[in-house]
């Protein structure tokens, strides 16, 4: 089975910044993204969503054991942007020789100097379980990343078990953009991307388009994914970047 690979990023950026930031990666987008370092750089951008509303972003949080800033401890009111990136072939994909051309282009160099922090991980879509990600453009509709790492033992399991929910969710409308695992960064990590009309980030939201009168059920699949499986989740809502559908091809 051939694993389809993409990049997902994660992107802060002050509020005081967002709109230029919009602005520019609409441009970059329209104007073929990559390509414009070169034909082998045929990176889409398929998934492109923002928090609902900013946050209090707090600097070099990210280690427990300690902290070391040497900028203000002050929260800076930021969006939050998730970008999924889709890897035709990744054995084409030189890295190298993107990252000596990107310096070189204004636009590019623009982007970046409007970002507070980026963080980068290559996934693959586990394909058994969902399609490729395709959004519908909805109004009213809502989007949530959940994240879920896991211990070693438990990820197949929970992989089985989502298996078996995923067509009920999408009955209960909440559409699967894709079930995304870790190849870099945190491994045994598994995000998420769902569409839904009326769920939100919480827990109990999905509960309850998983509700079904047996308790076998429950105990059996519902349980496991939501509560026992996960070591830890993090779960946010989201909404369409508005240039989410400037430069959409199709991916597989």
């Amino acid at each position: 089975m051939k694993r389809y690979y993409y990049l997902h990023v994660d992107v802060i950026v002050a509020e005081q910044n967002a709109t230029s930031f919009e602005q520019a990666m609409d441009q970059f987008v329209r104007e073929g993204a990559f390509l414009r370092f070169g034909q082998q750089h045929d990176i889409e951008l398929v998934v492109a969503l923002k928090s609902e509303n900013p946050f209090p972003y707090r600097k070099f949080q990210g280690f427990q054991s300690h902290v070391v800033s040497l900028e203000s401890g002050k929260p800076l009111p930021s969006y939050r942007y998730v970008h999924l990136w889709y890897i035709p072939d990744q054995d084409d994909l030189d890295i190298a020789a993107l990252m000596q051309r990107s310096p070189d282009d204004d636009l590019y160099v623009r982007i970046n100097s409007l970002v507070e922090r980026e963080t980068q991980n290559l996934v693959w879509r586990v394909g058994w379980l969902s399609g490729p990600p395709q959004i519908v453009p909805s109004a009213g509709d809502r989007f949530v990343r959940v994240m879920r790492s896991f211990r070693s033992r438990n990820l197949s399991e929970y992989l089985f078990k989502a298996g078996a929910l995923i067509p009920l969710l999408e009955l209960r409308n909440w559409h699967s953009l894709g079930h995304y695992q870790n190849v870099t960064g945190p491994l045994n990590t598994v995000t998420e991307l769902w569409q839904t009309k009326n769920g939100t980030e919480e827990r109990a939201s999905m509960r309850e388009a998983l509700q079904q009168p047996s308790a076998t059920f429950e105990k059996t699949f519902v349980n496991p994914y939501l509560d026992e499986l996960p070591m830890a989740e993090i779960r946010e809502r989201l909404v369409l970047a508005p240039y989410a559908l400037a430069a959409r091809r199709g991916a597989a």
